[in-house]
Formats: structure tokens, C-alpha cells, sequence
């Protein structure tokens, strides 16, 4: 790993990479505290996606410099710092900038127009009292439609793709911010991209992905053997099975 000391000397910039799914059972923003002068200075997100991170382009130098607690991240894993040139190489995909860029939107504060309360109706009962359309709970997490599915898949896909993928069945109009959060997730396995080509052949885009991502996997042959299998029939219905798409599988073919 290289100096985080020297690279900050030499006016170079700072690229992270998350790495919490190395402790979680999945990879998740990661927040980093700075202070300066023993007050909080700065907060930032650093996103879950799979790549580089451009920390410098939100904390000042000299507090990197002074951070005992991005050492700590560093120290244990949770961050991983990268050479520069590595680092920007791989963030000149548009595809890369646009996940990165997505996965901050996230956490970019939204307004509210102010509108007058609407006049409370039957005071005799308390549940009445409230306005119709109020939010009638508290939470310091913004939700999101992957947060709704709680339960571990039985089918050894990543939940979180099982949830994309029924996303973009109910509202196919997701189908850019589905594609940016599937290109930026990290450890995806060859059930995971079966799963996206058999279930999402309507969204063009996506299937290629999925199809490349693949055929790094297993090669060109594989995902044509694959595509043989699996693509004759239609299964866009939600929650049709999804044959895997494993190693196993290959290996009992008839050669």
C-alpha cells in the first residue's frame, strides 16, 4: 500500500477503496470523521461500490495528514488507499464515474417546498390528528428499495440483486440507477450475473453487462452454453426460478 504521508507531501491525490464487505455480509458506505482543532471539521461518505474513491477531492490535505482515524481504517482493513495512477486509470470509465457519482446522490440532502399544515380533522381521535401524508416515522437512514429486503436468498443469489431485479420489473423506468448500482457492486458471482441475464433480457444494456461481466468469469464459451441453455425459454414473469449458473453445471455437460 503506498504512504499516505508522501503521497500527501508530493500533492498527490488521495483514492480510497471501500472495503467493508471484507466484514459485513455486504459492502456498505463508510463514514469518516475529521476534526480540526479537536472540533468536527468535516464528514464524508465514502460509497459502496467497487471503485476508487477520490478522498482528497473532499477533505483538505492537512487533515487527511492528521486523521487518527482514517489511519484506523486503513490499519484495520475497512479502507484501502491506492496508488494514484492506478487509481485514475480506472476512473476514466464513464461507467466507473457514473457509479461513483450515483452511489454519492444518494447522500446529497434534499429540500422540501414549506406548505401550510393542513387543519386537523376529528380531535376526539388521536390517529386522526394526524395530517394526511405525514411521515409517521423517524429514521436517520435514508431508505432505499434494496433496504426493504431483509431476509438471506435461498437460491445463493446476492439478495441485493434479487431485489434490483424485481425493482426493475415493477418500474422499469429505474433501469439507469439499477444498471449503475449492479455495475458498482463488488464480489458478484457467476449465479449473480446468470440471474440478471435470464430475469432482465428486455433491458439491453444491462444484459451486456452482465454477459461481459460473465464471460470474464468463465469465457466466451461458457456464456454461450449458458445463453443455450436458458434463453430458448421466457421467464420474465417476477419471481420465476432462476437456473444457476455455477461451475457445477458446466461440468456436467456432455462434451
Amino acid at each position: 500500500m503506498p504512504d499516505l504521508q508522501e503521497l500527501i507531501a508530493n500533492g498527490d491525490p488521495i483514492y480510497v477503496l471501500n472495503r467493508t464487505g471484507r466484514y459485513l455480509e455486504k459492502q456498505g458506505p463508510y463514514i469518516l470523521e475529521f476534526k480540526e482543532g479537536g472540533k468536527r471539521a468535516h464528514t464524508v461518505i465514502v460509497p459502496a461500490t467497487k471503485f476508487p474513491f477520490l478522498l482528497s477531492g473532499h477533505v483538505p490535505p492537512n487533515l487527511l495528514a492528521q486523521s487518527t482515524e482514517l489511519y484506523a481504517a486503513f490499519t484495520k482493513g475497512i479502507l484501502e488507499l491506492m496508488e494514484p495512477d492506478a487509481a485514475q486509470a480506472e476512473m476514466e470509465d464513464p461507467v466507473a464515474q457514473k457509479v461513483v457519482a450515483n452511489a454519492m446522490r444518494k447522500f446529497q440532502p434534499t429540500t422540501r417546498k414549506a406548505k401550510a399544515p393542513p387543519e386537523l380533522i376529528g380531535t376526539d381521535d388521536r390517529t386522526n390528528r394526524i395530517p394526511p401524508g405525514a411521515d409517521k416515522g423517524i429514521s436517520g437512514i435514508p431508505e432505499t428499495r434494496s433496504q426493504l429486503r431483509v431476509a438471506e436468498s435461498e437460491s445463493g443469489v446476492n439478495p441485493t440483486v434479487e431485489q434490483i431485479v424485481m425493482d426493475l420489473k415493477s418500474d422499469p423506468t429505474l433501469r439507469e440507477e439499477k444498471y449503475l448500482e449492479l455495475a458498482g457492486m463488488e464480489g458478484l458471482t457467476q449465479d449473480d450475473y446468470g440471474h440478471v441475464m435470464v430475469n432482465l433480457k428486455k433491458h439491453k444494456q444491462i444484459l451486456q453487462w452482465a454477459r461481459t461481466s460473465l464471460a470474464d468469469m468463465i469465457g466466451e464459451d461458457g456464456v454461450a452454453a449458458v445463453e443455450a441453455d436458458h434463453f430458448m425459454e421466457d421467464e420474465d414473469e417476477v419471481g420465476a426460478p432462476t437456473r444457476h449458473i455455477n461451475s457445477r453445471s458446466r461440468r456436467g455437460r456432455k462434451k
